[in-house]
């Protein structure tokens, strides 16, 4: 059985919302803003302060509005993947990322970026990034 905030959350019931409600969303902002750490927008990577996930919008550090809507594929991939990354800070893995066609390099970039990190901190034993191409391309990070 889902909470109440969960069902407030889901049918946009923000009004409805307690003290306690607000507070547990901020934090949960707080929280995703942490794990994304950056999000691409019109070809600039914008470091994220919160991550409003009732109204779908990202706030970044500089104060900009960001809709859920704005971004696109690639784009919101890429938030999503450095996201789910961020959240594994202290277990190593490896990582595989299939059907990643809809990012450029531009996009993929930040992914690339922590998965580097990661591997530089030998928290990673290794990485494969699946996407169309002629010739397989193999990379050592």
């Amino acid at each position: 059985m889902k909470c109440d905030l969960l069902k407030k959350i889901e049918k946009k019931e923000i009004d409805k919302f307690s003290i306690l409600d607000k507070k547990y969303s901020e934090k949960i902002s707080e929280y995703y803003a942490r794990k994304m750490r950056t999000v691409l927008y019109n070809d600039e990577e914008h470091t994220v302060r919160t991550v409003d996930i009732v109204n779908e919008r990202i706030t970044t550090i500089s104060g900009k509005e960001i809709s859920f809507d704005d971004l696109g594929s690639g784009h919101s991939q890429s938030s999503y993947l450095t996201t789910k990354l961020g959240m594994s800070d202290t277990k190593k893995m490896i990582a595989l990322f299939d059907e990643i066609a809809m990012m450029d390099e531009k996009s993929l970039s930040p992914v690339v970026d922590l998965v580097k990190n990661y591997y530089d901190r030998q928290m990673l034993l290794g990485a494969i990034f699946v996407q169309k191409a002629e010739t397989p391309i193999v990379e050592e990070l």
